[in-house]
């Protein structure tokens, strides 16, 4: 035969039919196991083939023999005398034979070196799951840059001005992105009607920018939480990104930036994060009229300025705080330049009244500790005057130990701020965690903030886990949490966490738990977080 490619294809063929069979391919890994066994024992197979004996050969006859058996094979295994010399590298090669798992055979020359079977690698473990905080949110400030520029990009097509330069820059933003923005038609020429869309839609893009300008700036303060009074800003943001939504249709593909601000608010307002219901404008068929866009920008506008200057407030707060604290620390070691400390607490105070805080708030009471009485000559203001008296006050109370019982001594008359937290309070439940828990103490807070009840968890009654009040967090007419600084082991961070999953208002109590000092650090921590709470249903 001059070509054996046929015949080679013909014996290929019926190979791999054959290995498509299961009980061949069990018949050839166990074929491969024995060899495999063979070359670890070091035996070697021979085989002889049987032959008549001569003395049993029949007699030559006429009648010619019956058909007999094909000779059989005999295979012996016996120990190898004189091994073949082995010549050449190791070379390592990977088999699988059938279903089986698969062998490393060493061979080195024409010489088995080494098999064994390979055990399956086990599967890689799933990735963790990632948690609701972690989910990867949308870049805010970019939408609020693009959104500023496609306001411009408006303007300009309006007017029939060129809008070329704009067009790039948007799509700076985005570079590295394969998602096809739809929201740059006003980029395109446009022809009358199309220009009168342009000037429509250019207040919906200035109010999404200032939308998104919000939401960064609340990101970025860390306000986005339970409780937080969400409410009105998100459903500013989800109206300004459905009014959009009117310039994106006829086949144009959505416009990235008003996706990227609904995707942000379906993250945020689900159950896991901020738990905030928005009613409308967050579904394709639901969508806010164009007209509303100033009123809206204006709106949004002024919330803004609104939350800026509350949380900057907060801060300049605690920065003025520190520095009471400080001007407090050096007269009470005994600064040997006392009257400019002295005129330094007075502008501090003076400072601390500009942005509304009282003389009585307890933290500025707290910072004054230990402060030396004012020397001869140093006339303080009224503010200042105040607070000093509030802070030996509450040293007086507490120079006697731990024990609590001179927190019982409320003054005569209740202070403005007791019926200003009442109103708040009342026919609610209160959390009170920490001190010693008194019977007539907690009636008399019962009755000067109205509560429907005062449920008081002793620092003899908790260890420093939240293990022992959580239950009570969760308990939907739980209004307020209190926790006493100075009587409780529990983690401030974990209790804080606590509250901000369940969207209960908190409040540190610094010292004592007289009414008048209760309801200004309920007013100064909480009091507007209580403001936003649902009126307590009647009866």
């Amino acid at each position: 035969m001059s070509d054996p490619g046929p015949a080679l294809k013909v014996i290929l063929d019926a190979l791999r039919d054959a290995l498509a069979r299961p009980d061949v391919r069990a018949a050839l890994g166990d074929v491969g196991r024995y060899l495999v066994s063979l070359s670890e024992s070091g035996t070697e197979v021979t085989g002889t083939r049987a032959t008549p004996d001569a003395a049993a050969a029949p007699e030559a006859s006429e009648t010619p023999p019956r058909a007999t058996a094909a000779p059989s094979l005999a295979v012996e295994l016996k120990p190898s005398l004189q091994p073949m010399p082995i010549i050449g590298p190791a070379v390592p090669t990977k088999l699988r034979i059938g279903d089986s798992n698969p062998l490393e055979v060493v061979t080195r020359g024409a010489g088995i070196v080494s098999a064994r079977e390979i055990a399956p690698e086990p599967a890689p473990p799933p990735p963790p799951a990632r948690r609701h905080e972690e989910e990867e949110l949308p870049d805010l400030k970019r939408v609020a840059a693009s959104a500023l520029l496609k306001a411009e990009a408006c303007a300009r097509a309006a007017r029939g001005e060129n809008t070329g330069s704009l067009r790039d820059q948007i799509l700076a933003l985005r570079a590295g992105e394969e998602a096809f923005d739809g929201g740059l038609w006003m980029c395109s020429w446009l022809d009358p009607e199309g220009r009168a869309r342009a000037s429509k839609a250019e207040p919906c893009y200035r109010a999404l920018a200032a939308a998104a300008e919000l939401g960064a700036f609340l990101r970025d303060r860390d306000r986005l939480h339970p409780g937080e009074g969400l409410e009105e800003p998100f459903r500013l943001m989800a109206q300004s990104q459905s009014m959009v939504r009117n310039f994106v249709g006829d086949g144009r593909g959505d416009d990235l930036d008003q996706l990227d601000m609904f995707l942000w608010l379906r993250t945020l307002t689900s159950e896991h994060r901020c738990r905030v219901r928005v009613d409308r404008y967050m579904r394709r068929n639901d969508v806010a009229p164009p007209e509303d866009a100033p009123g809206v920008l204006a709106v949004l506008a002024s919330s803004f300025e609104s939350w800026k200057t509350r949380l900057d407030g907060a801060k300049e707060r605690r920065r003025l705080i520190g520095k009471v604290r400080h001007k407090a620390g050096l007269l009470a070691a005994g600064s040997l330049d006392t009257p400019t400390v002295w005129k330094d607490l007075e502008r501090v105070f003076g400072d601390l009244a500009a942005i509304g805080v009282r003389p009585g708030d307890p933290e500025v009471v707290a910072a004054l500790a230990g402060v030396p009485e004012v020397p001869a000559g140093f006339a303080p203001s009224e503010g200042l005057a105040e607070a000093l008296r509030r802070a030996r006050e509450s040293s007086n109370k507490h120079d006697t130990s731990t024990d609590e019982s001179d927190g019982e001594r409320d003054t005569d008359h209740s202070s403005p701020e007791v019926a200003e937290a009442a109103k708040l309070l009342r026919g609610r439940v209160m959390l009170l965690i920490g001190g010693e828990v008194k019977p007539l103490r907690r009636e008399a807070i019962e009755k000067a903030f109205g509560l429907r009840e005062l449920k008081w968890i002793g620092a003899n009654m908790t260890d420093a886990s939240t293990d022992d009040f959580e239950p009570q967090l969760r308990r939907p007419e739980t209004s307020l949490v209190v926790r006493m600084i100075r009587f409780t082991r529990t983690n401030h961070g974990e209790l804080l966490d606590l509250c901000k999953r369940y969207s209960r208002p908190f409040v540190n109590l610094p010292a004592g738990y007289g009414v008048n000092q209760l309801a200004a650090e309920i007013l100064a921590q909480a009091g507007e977080q209580l403001k936003t709470l649902p009126p307590v249903p009647a009866g």
